[in-house]
This record gives structure tokens, sequence and C-alpha cells, in this order.
């Protein structure tokens, strides 16, 4: 979710915005609530995510009725 800047932007609006929870601190003792907090929050977010990378799939052989399994 966080590769692009708008997706970024939405989720930092409903944890600030959106959700039940806003007004209670984070971890840090913080909340952002004007406009000019989400923004850097957002930016920060955003700069600090890695860019995420797919694992690789494990291969399952499933034997056919006309073939022999493999070894």
């Amino acid at each position: 979710m966080l590769r692009s800047r708008s997706n970024t932007l939405i989720g930092v609006k409903r944890v600030t915005q959106q959700s039940s929870g806003r007004m209670t601190a984070g971890i840090d003792g913080e909340r952002a609530l004007t406009p000019k907090e989400r923004g850097l929050l957002a930016t920060e977010i955003h700069r600090s995510s890695k860019p995420w990378k797919a694992r690789p799939v494990k291969r399952v052989f499933i034997p056919k009725s006309n073939e022999p399994a493999p070894s």
C-alpha cells in the first residue's frame, strides 16, 4: 500500500481522521491532527518505507495418472 504517494496519504487520513482511535496517542505519545502535521507524517512514512519484494513461490509437483512421479 505504501508504494505510491496517494496510497500513503489515504492511509494517513484513515488513521488520523476516520479511525475511531484517532484521538488516542500512539506509542510515541503524539497525535497528528493538524493538516500540516498529517502532511509531515505522510512524508515521513513514505520516505521510510522500503520497496516490497515478492518471496519465491514453492513449487509442488502434482503426479498425473499417465506419468510417473518425479524422483
